[in-house]
């Protein structure tokens, strides 16, 4: 088990929620996706962030999540939330994407994954969208590109 102390106004998104009869304090689905990409080593690695990121993007409060990126402040975060969404092709509404673009223009470059200096072999590389250098290798993260799409059911006939 590890301790994490997060800085205060990252702490938001909880409400109490009964657990076999406790009240525990437990963040909401926009706030926990959105610290697994903060701080993606606590989440198992970037390719696992993205797996979750995906899973839970098909019942997100896109509005929510944006306000949540926004209210945090960190030009960082909102480029790796947005290239990872775009990485699993979530159903991202455009105006929220585009709020996100908006938040992410200003700034210094920056990167997923670790720092640049010590280069991933098979690093996927800069993506001008995002302004942000994945650090990652495609290896990583093939199992969760594409996972945010919605299947459509097929008629049996």
């Amino acid at each position: 088990m590890r301790i994490v102390n997060p800085k205060p106004g990252k702490f938001f998104g909880f409400a109490p929620v009964d657990v076999l009869g406790y009240k525990v304090m437990m963040s909401d689905r926009e706030k926990t996706v959105i610290d697994c990409i903060d701080r993606p080593v606590l989440a198992g690695g970037v390719g696992e962030a993205a797996s979750i990121l995906a899973a839970a993007s098909h019942r997100f409060d896109w509005p929510k999540a944006a306000d949540y990126l926004a209210q945090i402040d960190s030009i960082a975060l909102v480029r790796r939330f947005g290239w990872v969404m775009d990485h699993v092709k979530a159903d991202m509404p455009a105006a929220v994407r585009e709020r996100l673009l908006d938040l992410a223009a200003r700034g210094p470059r920056t990167w997923i994954g670790s720092n640049p200096a010590h280069k991933v072999p098979g690093a996927i590389g800069y993506d001008k969208t995002w302004h942000l250098f994945i650090n990652v290798s495609g290896e990583e993260l093939r199992e969760s590109a594409g996972l945010g799409r919605r299947k459509a059911l097929k008629k049996d006939g």
